[in-house]
This record gives structure tokens, sequence and C-alpha cells, in this order.
């Protein structure tokens, strides 16, 4: 994957850091007063809220450890914008899974890939760097399929993690 600047290895996060090698990441708002500014007011607006807001990205670990918070950015930024500008893919270990919602979708797709060679044959082989799920959207017109709906399950069952971890740093905004 190619970026502006590399991330500092002091900035990564590393596999000793994400029990079981699996990320959660999400992003939250957080309601604010209304900007005396005109264009800090635009960036702030949410039309999703209907209110002013700042937006902040979290990353667990299966364990529910809260393992980094982004600096907060205006509340009008999408969430796979707001990873995008965090580098967040980078920040990941290699062999990583991270799961998300559907905010995310199409960051599979951003992945970087590695070049692996097999001991045995010599055959190069180019696989991604680490794996990235989010739920099916259901297509236009149509329904999704039962593999989908109990993959769209299984991987809500896991992600509720992040919501409560979250939700409580929400109810605890002081020890942040």
């Amino acid at each position: 994957m190619e970026s502006e600047q590399a991330v500092a290895a002091d900035k990564r996060l590393v596999v000793e850091d994400l029990a079981h090698v699996r990320a959660l990441v999400d992003a939250t708002k957080q309601r604010v007063s209304c900007p005396k500014d005109n264009e800090k007011r635009k960036e702030c607006y949410s039309g999703k809220k209907k209110q002013f807001t700042i937006k902040t990205q979290f990353v667990i670990d299966e364990q529910w450890q809260i393992k980094a918070i982004s600096e907060s950015v205006a509340g009008a930024e999408h969430d796979k914008t707001l990873s995008n500008e965090l580098h967040t893919l980078e920040h990941l270990p290699d062999g990583c899974e991270l799961d998300a919602d559907k905010g995310y979708q199409g960051l599979e797709k951003q992945v970087g890939l590695v070049t692996v060679i097999d001991p045995a044959t010599g055959e190069k082989q180019e696989i991604a760097c680490l794996t990235v799920q989010t739920p099916y959207k259901k297509p236009k017109g149509s329904e999704l399929t039962e593999e989908q709906m109990a993959f769209n399950a299984q991987l809500s069952a896991i992600r509720v993690r992040i919501e409560h971890c979250i939700g409580w740093a929400n109810c605890h905004p002081d020890l942040f």
C-alpha cells in the first residue's frame, strides 16, 4: 500500500498488542456546541444526526481492550474517509483480521499485498497483508442469501464488543 509517508514503527500496533490477531474498528460521534465560524459549522454539522458533532475512531482487540483512539475530527467526516486519513490499515500488523461495519465497505480493496515464496517449490505468490471483513449490503431489488445473512449475524455478534467499548468510553470521558 502506498501512502504519503510510512507510519513510524513506534506508532504501529503490533501483534502482541492485538489479542488473537483480531482488531475491531469503528467511529463514534459526540455532540458539540455550535461553532461560531461558518466554515467550522459546515464541517461539524452531521446531516445524519442533525446536530453539530465531532468524530473519533476506536480500535480494540478481541478481548475488549481499547488499543487506539484517534484525535477527534469534524463530525461530517465519513468513517472510511477518516480511516484513510488516519492510515488505519497501515497501523495494523500483517496477518491481522480487521472487522468493521458497513461504513467501512471498500476498505478491503485498499489492503496491500506481500510476496511470499513457497520454500518447497520456490513459487512466488502475492497475498493480502491482512483481512478486512465488513457486512454484506442488501443488493438493490433483491435480498441477501442465507449465507450472507448468517455471515452478517456472525460478524455482528463479534462487532458488538466495539459498540460496548465506545458506549463505555462515552460514559467515562474524563478517563481520556
